[in-house]
């Protein structure tokens, strides 16, 4: 039941972005420039891990290269593609798995910059910004124990649930059994201590939140479902992609300029993210970073598309290489 309400959902989505283009929305991703400047739109959502985004913003890479850059907060990639369809965007970030699941939909989708990967183990403790929570004094202590819960992912055979699922069979469980439901990161912490969920997927910064709220985490489902496994890039539809090659290319530049600088300077990673979260300064210091890289693997994606074949999120494996090839590491 869940596939189908996933695929009707999807379906829907897309469908309200092009009513909303045929009823006057913005609908075009025709590029404005003046004096020099071309304007350009970009989706995110607002978490750690783009922070390299609001870097290249501040020290002024974005103006220095040609680009007039507004980013734009949504709830995430099934947002955020739909808002690049009708011309509301023309960048927007997304987890891999959102991109699989448009281009089973017709939905022609680059990935024009990597954003970041898994930890290389668990016992990268900086680098673990991704977890499965649960209460410290409750029955759920090891991931044996999450067969059979009920488990809060921010949406449903995304990035999420997928991983945990490919996390729990690389430990010999069964994920079948696993009823998974939908919420916002922000309201993940509220329903554990009520009780509605047995335990809920987080990332950075809600995770350190969690901590300090007195959950534990018990699956550290990105790093272990593949250490390396490749989780966002930023995108841009096929068509604006072919159409404005020089400024796909100008975007790229800065944001793997601005990728690596963060990778080299977390103390500045935390400071910004202070500035564009709601995440107290005590939070920012505390929490793990993400692995933010400029390409990623291949066979990642392909071990990603498996499992959502496996799942049957996917009807059918995916041209991975026409959405992927510009940022393969290999």
């Amino acid at each position: 039941m869940r596939k189908m309400n996933w695929k009707l959902a999807l379906a829907l989505a897309f469908a309200l972005s092009l009513m909303t283009t045929a009823c006057g929305g913005s609908g075009s991703q025709k590029l404005e420039e003046v004096d020099g400047v071309t304007k350009i739109r970009v989706g995110t959502t607002g978490l750690t891990v783009h922070a390299p985004l609001y870097i290249a913003e501040q020290k002024g890479w974005f103006e220095e290269a040609g680009l007039d850059v507004t980013l734009e907060v949504l709830s995430g990639g099934a947002a955020i593609i739909p808002a690049m369809l009708n011309g509301e965007l023309h960048f927007g970030a997304s987890n891999i798995p959102s991109a699989l699941l448009a281009a089973q939909n017709g939905i022609d989708l680059r990935a024009v910059a990597a954003n970041n990967v898994s930890a290389d183990s668990v016992d990268d403790v900086e680098f673990l910004t991704s977890a499965v929570v649960a209460p410290q004094d409750g029955p759920i202590d090891t991931p044996a124990d999450l067969q059979g819960a009920t488990i809060a992912v921010n949406g449903l055979h995304s990035v999420g649930d997928l991983t945990i699922s490919l996390a729990m069979r690389e430990l010999g469980l069964d994920p079948n059994d696993v009823k998974f439901i939908e919420l916002g990161l922000p309201e993940m912490i509220g329903a554990l201590e009520a009780g509605r969920v047995d335990a809920a997927w987080v990332v950075e910064p809600f995770l350190g939140a969690a901590k300090a709220a007195g959950m534990s985490p018990v699956l550290y489902n990105w790093v272990e479902a593949r250490p390396g496994l490749p989780i966002g890039a930023y995108y841009a539809t096929a068509d604006f992609a072919t159409e404005n090659a020089a400024v796909v290319d100008k975007f790229r530049e800065v944001v793997d300029r601005a990728t690596v600088y963060a990778a080299e300077h977390p103390e500045e990673v935390r400071s910004i993210v202070g500035m564009y979260t709601k995440v107290p300064e005590a939070a920012a210091n505390a929490m793990a970073l993400p692995v933010l890289v400029t390409s990623i693997s291949r066979s990642g994606v392909v071990a990603i598309a498996d499992e959502m074949l496996e799942r049957g999120s996917l009807n059918s494996a995916p041209d991975y290489d026409s959405i992927f090839a510009l940022i393969y590491d290999e």
